[in-house]
């Protein structure tokens, strides 16, 4: 039996599923926060409440970290309780904006990134697995320097140390997105918490045992890279 919300509870749901890419995301908030990873839980509340200043700077954050360690759910954190005060806020992946894009063409393409700059914050995860194309990369570029222009605080999260971002290109000279990205943004590491890891490791070795494979016929179990 589904559980019945009141209409001031509907309402509240219904904005946060409109700020995010994801319903199930409408759920990752402060009150359904396990405490596991206390620093993340203690950054995300100190954003919300400070958030009023960050909105005239612009200034925001870039999260990494290691896949599973929190990184979105605290970026959803942030979204879902400055939703719930009346913020104008948006969540999506890269993947998902450029799939968007790719099924728009001209006026209706142009309409879905206007939006973004009406926000009060923009949220862009998965920061380095989109398309590496010169489409991309200009649209991209484009709704980040327009945000930064209004002062439109971003929360950009990537699985990769900044850094090693900054030299992905090769050429010796750093990305004009990222030195963009990284001059608003505040670097954030979100550590995965001991007790998650061995959680995933546990998961790995009792599929392992389900499937009945042998050392000898799968790949060793692998440790999440250290990360700078």
């Amino acid at each position: 039996m589904k559980e019945q919300l009141s209409v001031q509870d509907f309402s509240r749901m219904e904005k946060r599923r409109k700020a995010m890419e994801l319903d199930v995301m409408i759920h990752w908030d402060f009150a359904h926060d396990d405490g596991e990873n206390p620093a993340a839980l203690d950054t995300a509340k100190k954003m919300v409440e400070g958030f009023p200043i960050l909105r005239k700077s612009g200034a925001g954050l870039f999260i990494y970290g290691a896949p599973r360690a929190g990184k979105s759910y605290l970026a959803a954190e942030i979204v879902n309780e400055l939703t719930d005060r009346g913020y104008k806020c948006y969540m999506t992946s890269l993947l998902g904006l450029f799939n968007s894009l790719g099924n728009r063409s001209g006026e209706m393409r142009s309409r879905y990134v206007e939006r973004f700059f009406e926000l009060d914050l923009l949220v862009l995860d998965d920061f380095g697995l989109q398309a590496n194309t010169p489409n991309n990369e200009q649209t991209l570029l484009y709704i980040i320097v327009n945000c930064q222009k209004l002062r439109i605080p971003l929360i950009v999260i990537t699985h990769n140390h900044p850094d090693e971002l900054m030299k992905a290109g090769g050429s010796g000279k750093p990305p004009e997105l990222l030195c963009r990205i990284r001059r608003y943004c505040l670097d954030y590491n979100v550590m995965m918490p001991a007790s998650r890891r061995q959680r995933l490791l546990q998961t790995k070795q009792e599929t392992r045992r389900l499937l009945n494979t042998g050392t000898e016929n799968a790949a060793p179990i692998q440790q999440e890279l250290q990360l700078k």
